[in-house]
Formats: structure tokens, C-alpha cells, sequence
């Protein structure tokens, strides 16, 4: 679940960018170099989002189905 950990942070570091951009443009900067980092902040917590989605989906889904199916094969209930 190591990888669970390191897409966290990316997300989180993802928000910190947007909101140093946010706060940025509200205090009056224009400059384009700052929506493009914001821009990249909002890319990052998508990409960090869909991982984790992906890693949810491909490793743990799979994890439970295999203790379902071995819950039902010894389930001796008539």
C-alpha cells in the first residue's frame, strides 16, 4: 500500500500548488506563469485521484473477491 501513500501526497501537494496559485492571482498577480501552475496543480490531484482509483479497482477489489469466493466455497450452510 505503498504506492496508496505516495498518490496521497501527490494529491495533497496537487492542492497546495492550486491554493498558492489561488492565492496569488487573488492578491493581484496576472501572470500567466502562475495559471499555468495552477493549471499543473489541478492536473496533479486529477492524476493522483485516478490512480488511486485504479489502484483501489486493481488490488484491493480483487483482494476482497478472492475472500468472498473462499468465504462461499466453505460456507457448509444447507
Amino acid at each position: 500500500m505503498v504506492a496508496v501513500h505516495h498518490l496521497r501526497r501527490l494529491a495533497i501537494l496537487g492542492a497546495l500548488i492550486v491554493a498558492g496559485a489561488l492565492a496569488a492571482v487573488l492578491l493581484g498577480s496576472q501572470s500567466e506563469p502562475v495559471f499555468y501552475t495552477g493549471g499543473a496543480g489541478v492536473f496533479l490531484m486529477i492524476v493522483s485521484v485516478i490512480s488511486f482509483g485504479t489502484v483501489i479497482v486493481g488490488v484491493i477489489n480483487p483482494m476482497t473477491d478472492g475472500v468472498d469466493s473462499v468465504n462461499n466455497m466453505t460456507d457448509m450452510s444447507v
